[in-house]
């Protein structure tokens, strides 16, 4: 699974037909509110804009034939700043961190801190239509400590022997490259619209060579390991746009297909740590074979102020995917100078 600190800051960017998109706001269905809101500070400042938002996860695994369960929670933080070139074209820079604290189900915790950066850009080559292409790299530092058991052999090669377990511990690196690309069309009917998306994401992560730390002297030593993942997204989105005394009142909902085409079952070359001769032996297992198909589904909702400001807040849950069960809601404000 691959976190996404942003939620719903890059869903719906960068439409104009409506002000769903908290990147910044612009004609709506009803009046055209949120533009007499923006004006003004566009003319100043070019388009400026700055925003920052917070995330909450649960993200779970259910206990696999080849892999543990979790549970886990994430808590994340994202902040960055965009520029309106034109009325075509909108860039910027996110910055993110995220901390994700989870127990294995048979014993033992981990905990993982991400630090990121993502450039994304928009072009809207007609007042309904959108392309979007982000690009990112993330450092993550894996802090695991489980419970590691083997059961001895007798002397007449049967199990029944000693057991052997206690904690294995282990602190370790990866990076993770991404590419993204969105595109997508909106359709305005009265103070309502809605519209199809189409994209694809693709992520490469390296995990490097660790070993692990105990008492137990079954231990093990990794090789590097790395992870290719190419998504494709389907879906539709809609919202709508609600003139109130303090501002408009954008709700929106979203649905997605995802399809993973690259990413497949692995095997994981190890060998254990106190094994130090010159040829140590080496071993793999597997891991399981990822979910192909599933969907993501998702709601909000933003309030476009005077003076550029756009409160957002947001909810998705994925569905269809038998090994992962996986809720998130995102919150943030977005000042447009």
């Amino acid at each position: 699974m691959k976190f996404n600190p942003f939620g719903s800051l890059l869903s719906g960017f960068g439409r104009t037909s409506s002000v769903s998109s908290p990147f910044y706001a612009a004609t709506t269905g009803d009046g055209g509110s949120a533009a007499s809101f923006t004006s003004g500070s566009q003319s100043r400042w070019h388009g400026l804009g700055f925003f920052a938002s917070g995330l909450v996860e649960s993200l779970n695994r259910d206990i696999t034939t080849f892999q543990d369960g979790y549970k886990s929670n994430i808590l994340g933080i994202t902040a960055g700043g965009d520029y309106r070139f034109s009325k075509q074209l909108v860039a910027g820079l996110a910055l993110s961190y995220s901390n994700t604290d989870g127990d294995f189900r048979s014993g033992g915790n981990f905990s993982t801190n991400s630090y990121g950066g993502t450039l994304f850009a928009a072009y809207l080559p007609t007042d309904r239509t959108f392309m979007q292409v982000t690009g990112g790299y993330t450092k993550n530092n894996y802090l695991v400590s489980r419970l590691a058991s083997a059961d001895t052999q007798t002397a007449g090669g049967t199990t029944g022997g000693n057991i052997v377990q206690g904690p294995a511990s282990s602190n370790s690196n990866g990076n993770v490259f991404n590419l993204g690309l969105m595109t997508g069309y909106d359709h305005p009917i009265g103070r309502f619209t809605i519209g199809p998306r189409a994209g694809v994401n693709y992520s490469n992560t390296k995990i490097g060579d660790y070993g692990e730390t105990g008492s137990t002297g079954v231990e093990l030593k990794y090789d590097d390991q790395w992870i290719n993942s190419l998504q494709s997204v389907l879906g539709v989105q809609g919202s709508a746009a609600f003139s109130t005394g303090l501002g408009v009142l954008v709700p929106q909902f979203n649905a997605d297909y995802i399809h993973e085409f690259a990413n497949s079952q692995r095997f994981i070359n190890v060998q254990f740590t106190e094994d130090n001769r010159a040829n140590p032996t080496k071993f793999r297992f597997q891991n399981d074979v990822p979910v192909r198909n599933y969907f993501n589904l998702g709601t909000g909702l933003m309030m476009v102020l005077p003076n550029g400001w756009q409160p957002f807040l947001s909810f998705r849950a994925m569905v269809g995917n038998e090994q992962f069960n996986n809720y998130a809601g995102t919150f943030g404000l977005r000042i447009e100078l």
